[in-house]
């Protein structure tokens, strides 16, 4: 059975796919990835050697194409808004934040407008404090 430890699968990264790079990836990771497939047999443990190194083969064929880790260490936890932050402010942002997801549904020129607008207020009411 494939043992989660062995496999290490809490470390994973995240690759966003670039044109740019297509040609390098596909020389880098092909004929690796083949000569692994053609190595494959049915035990456990050539299958835990493989899938460890057809990640070793992902990261290095898609180096250029990995995406900015960030960190969720604080994701659970209530954000606290400054001393000065009030109603008004709470306000300001979700009328702002309501119009940036009218545009992002549309598209609209005009929604864009309205959120620019509003997100121009916001700013502003907290550059006053």
């Amino acid at each position: 059975m494939l043992n989660e430890s062995e496999l290490n699968l809490q470390q994973h990264l995240q690759f966003n796919w670039k044109e740019p790079y297509k040609r390098q990836f596909l020389d880098s990771f092909v004929p690796v990835f083949r000569s692994m497939t053609d190595s494959l047999n049915n035990d456990d443990k050539s299958i835990i050697d493989s899938l460890l190194r057809f990640n070793s083969i992902m990261q290095n064929a898609g180096h250029h194409m990995r995406t900015k880790q960030y960190s969720s260490a604080n994701s659970n936890r209530e954000k606290q808004q400054p001393c000065w932050w009030d109603s008004d402010y709470d306000q300001a942002k979700h009328e702002k934040n309501a119009n940036l997801r009218r545009y992002r549904k549309t598209l609209s020129e005009t929604l864009l407008a309205d959120y620019l607008a509003k997100n121009r207020t916001f700013k502003n009411l907290c550059m006053a404090k």
